[in-house]
């Protein structure tokens, strides 16, 4: 190995979830009662992007309630609108023409799936579960759980990332090495017909 470098596994193997500085972070947790313009104002006033969602009903959590799922529900609930005075979002969550309930804070988390691993679970765990092509629904963020299965921390892609990176900056074995010579985004050219009309520009 050049250098004496660690490989990327190496680099992280002997790290716990609970290593991860947001892993221990107070967590925002949205009920099951809120309704969407509650929920969607705790992701505001925390300043935060996403949360996990508890029900009520059956004391488990059913995903996590994202600020990207307002743009959807907004959409479809002005395509749905009932009155032109319509000014805030508050007004627009009243005056929507919801269809049989469907749409909840519990509805749009199942969105996002909910995972979890535990504070003393190895680090690789969790790149594993965010690096898992075979589930249908990809998960953005792993939740913290306590012994009692509560949230008790968030870690999310880009917390990994920014963790990840510091490793490999200062361990990696290829870092002095460029994209070229580790072979990244290589790619035999295809003359196949159906590759040439692709390349056209629009029109």
């Amino acid at each position: 190995m050049q250098g004496g470098g660690k490989s990327f596994h190496e680099a992280i193997a002997h790290f716990k979830v609970g290593d991860l500085p947001q892993a221990r972070q107070a967590v925002v947790t949205v009920s099951s009662k809120d309704s969407l313009e509650q929920g969607f104002q705790k992701l505001s006033d925390a300043n935060i992007l996403s949360a996990p969602v508890w029900s009520e009903e059956t004391h488990k959590y059913t995903g996590f309630l994202d600020m990207r799922d307002l743009v959807s529900s907004v959409v479809f609930i002005a395509d749905q609108a009932t009155t032109s005075t319509t000014k805030t979002l508050a007004d627009l969550f009243v005056n929507a023409t919801w269809v049989g309930g469907a749409f909840s804070v519990t509805y749009l988390s199942r969105r996002n799936p909910f995972r979890s691993v535990k504070a003393t679970d190895s680090l690789l765990s969790v790149c594993e579960l965010l690096a898992n092509k075979a589930s249908a629904t990809k998960a953005k963020r792993v939740a913290v759980v306590d012994e009692a299965g509560k949230v008790t921390g968030i870690v999310s892609q880009t917390t990994l990332v920014a963790f990840l990176a510091k490793q490999i900056s200062e361990h990696h074995a290829h870092l002095g090495r460029t994209v070229e010579q580790l072979h990244l985004g290589n790619a035999p050219s295809c003359r196949c017909p159906r590759a040439r009309r692709r390349s056209r520009p629009f029109g």
